[in-house]
């Protein structure tokens, strides 16, 4: 099971955390019927290693993102993380999170990082679609476009 990082590059209240959570997994709960839940939210005490997914109503440390653009958030984590979800000042303010996916170069640094600005119920999905279509055009197979309003 994949997991996806959350990253809070804005001081954010626990109230916008769990709506952010509980609107991401009620989506997914709905279109992916028990389906595991992923999203990992990234902390000082809790990394990609060997921090749990989240939930709602978690007490959370602060971030290690705070103030940082996409890039250095991208750089941060490392060229093994493709997809990623950050969290900044706008979210609170509007619901919305930045989808993340990024290709590493040879060298270890990203080469590209692109980025789309979601509402919070497909926070979860998204990334597991995208992921699965990365692995499916891998293997050769033909992928229908997905479009997402």
């Amino acid at each position: 099971m994949s997991r996806y990082p959350v990253c809070r590059t804005a001081e954010l209240s626990s109230s916008v955390i769990d709506c952010f959570l509980s609107q991401a997994y009620d989506t997914n709960d709905d279109l992916a019927p028990g389906s595991d839940h992923t999203l990992l939210v990234v902390s000082v005490d809790n990394d990609l290693e060997s921090g749990a997914v989240a939930s709602p109503g978690q007490i959370l440390s602060p971030s290690p993102f705070i103030g940082q653009s996409i890039q250095e958030v991208a750089d941060h984590l490392g060229p093994a993380v493709t997809l990623f979800i950050v969290l900044d000042e706008q979210s609170s303010r509007e619901e919305t999170a930045v989808l993340v996916s990024r290709e590493g170069g040879n060298d270890g640094n990203v080469d590209r990082v692109q980025m789309v600005r979601i509402a919070f119920g497909p926070a979860q999905i998204l990334p597991k679609a995208l992921e699965l279509r990365g692995q499916h055009a891998a293997k050769g197979w033909e992928c229908a476009s997905l479009d997402v309003e």
